[in-house]
């Protein structure tokens, strides 16, 4: 069960001053500005393939530029958080620091993170919703380069082949999964779990005008998920499109949730915050962006990187084109809403229970 967001608040206020403290002395005894740094240390909480090898593949393309060489850890993403909190109190923070979107204020107000500003780095040609996003009470700590949306993928060949057309609305949506499926094949797979179920759900209830904060796989034709699905099917050998999930009538503007992780430079000494600097403009650079997305598959933060990407990638664009207007998630509420939203698709999907219905008796717990 996740505490009450209140209680995790006064927690972590209640060890600002202690952590604030630890790492202000590690800046302290650091090394001097003067200093010549020619490593530093990355974490990441992206174990993955699709991430690592381009991640790793980007820093490589950078200690050519800068002569800066990374050692690069990856930690669990659910463990990401809680080991830079305490490496805080130890003196032990990374020098670059690539963070959960949702968890950066967690992090930031314990003052264990530096002001991009003070490098010059900026989030100029960002999207607002990945500022925000990065930023921490008007400050921006954390650099958002490729991020991931959702959308409803398809199968294009058997789409051609049945002679249906993507649906704009939720009863076009319900037609073609009526039509596509066959006794081998589901016409629609959605995940009802705790982790993806509330994310791939979140785009029917904002489409439908709802609010999150208010809540009163066998083969398929069509998922939804996000960009990272693009890497599988390459290696699958499967056409896939991509359309945005539709809304009840076809008027109003489709939307979805957002998710990114940020590249922050903790606090640790000048030299190692100046080469971190350096580093993190390199790997964020119009051009390295746009290969990391190439090849990771993730959505480009940067409108005119994402633009350039959609060219090249237009089975993409409508990802690209959903993060204007995305849903940025409160990380106050983010765990209650996903644990809410879970029973009541779970509800729906195994109990037959109305979705209204469902919804009013998850909220209620």
């Amino acid at each position: 069960m996740h505490s009450p967001p209140t209680s995790r608040r006064v927690v972590i206020t209640a060890s600002v001053a202690a952590i604030s403290m630890a790492a202000l002395t590690s800046c302290a005894s650091g090394t001097s500005s003067e200093a010549t740094v020619d490593s530093i240390t990355v974490w990441t909480g992206l174990p993955y393939d699709s991430f690592q090898k381009p991640n790793a593949a980007n820093f490589e393309r950078c200690e050519f530029e800068t002569g800066i060489t990374v050692e690069l850890e990856d930690f669990p993403p659910a463990d990401l958080t809680g080991k830079v909190l305490q490496a805080a109190t130890s003196g032990d923070l990374p020098d670059l620091l690539y963070l959960e979107g949702t968890d950066l204020s967690r992090v930031a107000e314990t003052g264990v993170l530096t002001d991009l500003a003070e490098y010059g780095i900026s989030a100029d040609g960002y999207s607002d919703i990945l500022v925000e996003m990065g930023s921490y009470e008007d400050t921006l700590y954390g650099l958002a380069p490729g991020v991931n949306t959702i959308g409803m993928f398809y199968d294009k060949a058997l789409f051609a082949d049945s002679g249906v057309e993507i649906p704009t609305t939720f009863a076009e949506l319900r037609e073609v999964a009526h039509t596509l499926t066959t006794p081998d094949r589901m016409g629609v797979a959605l995940s009802a779990g705790s982790g993806a179920g509330p994310y791939v759900f979140l785009p029917f209830l904002l489409s439908a005008g709802g609010d999150p904060s208010d809540l009163t796989a066998p083969e398929a034709a069509m998922t939804m998920s996000g960009s990272w699905l693009f890497n599988e099917a390459d290696g699958l050998g499967i056409d896939l499109g991509v359309f945005p999930i539709p809304s009840p009538d076809g008027t109003t503007p489709p939307r979805s949730p957002i998710g990114a992780e940020l590249w922050t430079i903790p606090v640790t000494d000048d030299a190692h915050q100046a080469a971190a600097a350096d580093v993190l403009s390199c790997i964020t650079s119009d051009e390295n962006a746009l290969i990391m997305a190439e090849e990771s598959r993730r959505t480009p933060g940067d409108v005119s990187v994402g633009q350039e990407y959609a060219i090249a990638h237009p089975d993409e664009a409508p990802l690209t084109e959903l993060i204007e207007g995305a849903y940025l998630r409160d990380p106050e509420v983010t765990g209650k809403q996903s644990e809410q939203i879970a029973l009541a698709v779970q509800d729906a999907l195994a109990n037959g229970t109305d979705a209204a219905d469902a919804l009013a008796k998850a909220a209620g717990r």
